[in-house]
């Protein structure tokens, strides 16, 4: 794939997805298909952490799965991690953890509610998967618009295609409108009766009520009992 953009070691991607896989719920009911992680380079990977999840010393990416992402106490990473995802994925939980620096400055604290919050999440069958597989986004840099497509399209079509077709979840939430246009087709195409809807990325500033108008039509799905095998 010829795209103007920095691809990043496999390593990086590989220890992404492993990260991903500390959350899939044994039956995915939903997937929440965003864009992609955060660029994460050769230096900032190779810093091991002590992870709060597994107990294990692990490299650093920048991901929402990575709880060191943004927790500068875990590492001193070049990011300050998503706390707009964050504050969304708490809003379609039902808003009942304190996941913000702003609102919880107590970082044993805050940890775990952020790892409650992902575990009610798991329980309740959502899934965070990313259209491509390498980080798009760096230093509020992004591919230009044709590299932009390519890189969805071969990532989308390559891995998330077959993750579907083996998860068969019953609602696809696409996070951000971008997203929403380059992969929806594939969607419909391959997996016509999953339903699929977007909502704005959460950190886009405009059309404040439509936004709030989106996050409301999803919220259902995310109290609906997960149907059984």
């Amino acid at each position: 794939m010829n795209v103007d953009w920095q691809i990043e070691d496999y390593e990086v991607v590989k220890t992404v997805h492993q990260f991903r896989l500390d959350w899939k719920p044994a039956k995915v009911s939903t997937l929440l298909l965003a864009e992609s992680h955060v660029f994460t380079n050769k230096q900032s990977f190779e810093k091991l952490f002590w992870d709060p999840v597994t107990n294990e010393h692990r490299n650093y990416v920048n991901f929402f799965y990575c709880l060191a992402y943004g927790e500068r106490r875990i590492v001193n990473s070049e990011y300050g991690g998503s706390p707009q995802f964050w504050k969304l994925f708490n809003v379609l939980d039902g808003n009942n953890y304190s996941v913000l620096k702003k609102d919880n400055k107590q970082y044993e604290h805050r940890i775990n509610h952020k790892k409650l919050l992902l575990q009610s999440l798991k329980e309740k069958g959502v899934w965070l998967l990313d259209a491509s597989i390498i980080g798009i986004y760096a230093n509020r840099d992004k591919p230009e618009k044709n590299s932009y497509k390519a890189i969805l399209k071969t990532s989308f079509s390559g891995f998330c295609i077959k993750i579907i077709e083996d998860l068969q979840p019953q609602n696809i939430v696409i996070i951000g409108k971008s997203v929403y246009d380059v992969v929806s087709n594939d969607i419909s195409t391959n997996h016509p009766g999953i339903s699929t809807k977007w909502i704005y990325q959460p950190n886009y500033r405009g059309h404040g009520s439509k936004k709030q108008d989106k996050i409301n039509d999803v919220l259902p799905i995310f109290t609906r009992p997960i149907e059984k095998e």
